[in-house]
């Protein structure tokens, strides 16, 4: 049976996702896309495509979806090839009925999942959210850079058996600078960069 209430959570997740935030996340990055194909990046060192592999993240992440593909282009969404490549027959040849639905399902998914995805990167501009059965075909995933390690991940939606959450908030701490282990002469001068950085004047 198909949770709809945890799968339209999920969606609502994935909205928020659209724009930038700073999380938390703790589980292993995907190294598959949507479809289930193995992902690839680029090898800066032999110019060439290499697999990427999943591995277990623990840190800050900063979830955006627009830098993400800036940054790693070759994880655009494109639909050439086309999003699914099975042909009718196929569905009229399977004598498993559940295994024929689940096609079926993955065929109205990937048809949509590409179209929605590109719409919700210019979110705020015009374009309708979407909202009921809508959400139920919204990705799994959000994707970002990884604070600790410095790369850019996939990352899941969702959360474990115990209810627990893969992104979570980060709570802000308004004493964490005290927290921070420099001398205090290097603090000041830390302090007064950060405050020239957004100070209007520069800005202006």
């Amino acid at each position: 049976m198909v949770d709809t209430q945890e799968l339209e959570q999920r969606g609502e997740e994935f909205l928020k996702c659209t724009k930038p935030r700073h999380l938390y996340y703790s589980r292993r990055s995907l190294d598959t896309t949507p479809l289930g194909h193995n992902m690839q990046v680029s090898d800066p060192d032999t110019l060439s495509m290499t697999w990427l592999f999943s591995e277990t993240v623990e840190s800050q992440v900063v979830v955006n979806f627009e830098r993400t593909l800036l940054n790693m282009p070759d994880w655009t969404p494109s639909s050439n090839p086309p999003l699914y490549t099975n042909e009718l027959s196929e569905f009229e040849d399977d004598l498993e009925v559940v295994a024929g639905d689940r096609k079926w399902e993955q065929k109205i998914r990937e048809e949509h999942c590409e179209e929605i995805f590109r719409a919700l990167l210019y979110r705020g501009r015009g374009e309708s959210q979407p909202t009921g059965d809508d959400l139920l075909l919204l990705l799994e995933r959000v994707s970002g850079y990884v604070l600790r390690g410095r790369r850019w991940v996939c990352l899941s939606l969702g959360t474990d058996h115990g209810g627990n959450e893969y992104l979570k908030e980060v709570s802000q701490r308004s004493d964490a600078w005290n927290d921070l282990e420099i001398l205090d002469r290097n603090k000041t001068i830390i302090q007064s960069l950060v405050m020239f950085h957004f100070s209007e004047d520069r800005q202006g």
